[in-house]
């Protein structure tokens, strides 16, 4: 369910796409033939027309041959160069481009894995490409997991946090608990946290938790809500972003928004007693900043639909839904961010009745970041929206 006006909903992953071809498919046999007579069936020099060929054949829709030339490059570039190094990532790319174009999605996940070890193995934590390769892999497999397909869900949010808290581990043993280094596997941290709060048990009954392996016991205690494991480490890490941030000297709205996300935690898992006074907290910080005003009409003056970050947007996984449509709705929201007197502007008739059904349960479940007005949280009536729902 999301809002129509709202950025957030708009997010995409950011997935290669077939690259354009250098020449037609017989030029590039010709340059593969040739550069295969010159210097032999296993020359590095052939996975440039390789790469050629294989985007050729895929402008013209023959993806079996795109991915066999794929795979021929990948193979042709370890046995010349090593298992795991550079020259093979265009190639591993243009393989997911291809098994996605297929909606062979299983192959696709493989060659993800792959491709984040290829970007990854021997690389320093702290740098741009690993962090890029890090969260890339990690918004991948949380695009999986919200697909939905597997026969069990659980290994992924457990993968998710292993991506996060391992990467978080090395930079620390590096930098130090202060660096703003960790901060991007901070916030990979509490999405965890945040899908583990509405995980929803295995879909079919028969493939619930089959495995009893690692993965299942680690499992079993970050979704235990006896110990609150996922309310903890959302907040744990919330708030080591906020100390960074203070620490690193970040200017005021970075800070204000770490502390916004604080109150939206709380907000989230309905502890209001501790939101309000943060929300008010906030307001007051911004209060005296030269940006506080506009700053405070963009993040407060109006609710906001929570989760703030895009943890619950779809990746390049389509989800198995049957319907989508858009239904406009009317509504109230309370000082502890619940929709009240919700009213469906959408005409009712055979075809929407479905599409408006789904649209009044799931908006009374939204929890939504409340109004703040001159410091203090209050109730705002007479909304009006239009979500896309997919039901």
């Amino acid at each position: 369910m999301f809002r129509d006006d709202d950025a957030r909903s708009r997010w995409q992953m950011d997935v290669a796409v077939p690259m354009d071809p250098p020449g037609s498919i017989d030029d590039m046999v010709a340059l593969v033939d040739e550069t295969e007579a010159e210097y032999g069936a296993i020359s590095a020099k052939l996975v440039t027309p390789l790469s050629g060929l294989a985007a050729a054949y895929l402008e013209k829709n023959r993806t079996k041959e795109a991915i066999a030339t794929l795979r021929r490059g990948i193979h042709v570039s370890r046995m010349e160069d090593g298992l795991h190094t550079p020259h093979q990532i265009g190639l591993v790319q243009q393989l997911i481009a291809t098994h996605l174009k297929r909606g062979e999605f299983i192959d696709a996940d493989a060659q993800q894995r792959y491709l984040y070890r290829l970007k990854t193995r021997g690389q320093d934590p702290r740098g741009d490409e690993f962090r890029a390769a890090t969260l890339h892999y990690g918004n991948w497999v949380r695009s999986v997991y919200l697909a939905d397909y597997e026969k069990e869900r659980f290994p992924r949010l457990v993968e998710m946090q292993d991506i996060y808290a391992d990467t978080l581990e090395r930079i620390e043993e590096l930098e130090g608990e202060d660096s703003p280094e960790l901060l991007p596997y901070l916030r990979g941290l509490a999405d965890v946290s945040y899908l583990l709060t509405v995980y929803p048990g295995e879909r079919r009954q028969a493939d619930r938790m089959t495995t009893a392996n690692d993965s299942f016991w680690r499992f079993q205690r970050m979704n235990d809500e006896t110990i609150n494991f996922a309310f903890r480490q959302g907040l744990k890490s919330l708030k080591r972003q906020e100390e960074i941030l203070r620490r690193s000297n970040a200017s005021a709205i970075e800070v204000a928004n770490a502390r916004l996300a604080i109150a939206d935690w709380y907000q989230w898992n309905e502890r209001y007693a501790d939101a309000l006074p943060v929300y008010k907290e906030v307001w007051e910080f911004m209060s005296t900043e030269d940006q506080g005003e506009d700053w405070q009409a963009t993040s407060l003056l109006h609710p906001l639909e929570l989760p703030k970050e895009t943890v619950f947007n779809l990746g390049p996984v389509p989800i198995d839904h049957m319907n989508t449509g858009e239904v406009s709705l009317r509504f109230d929201v309370s000082r502890h961010g619940k929709a009240r007197n919700i009213e469906v502007l959408t005409p009712r008739s055979r075809e929407t009745v479905g599409l408006v059904s789904q649209a009044y349960q799931r908006l009374k479940n939204v929890r939504f970041r409340p109004r703040v007005l001159n410091g203090e949280v209050v109730a705002t009536e007479n909304i009006e929206r239009t979500y896309t729902i997919r039901y």
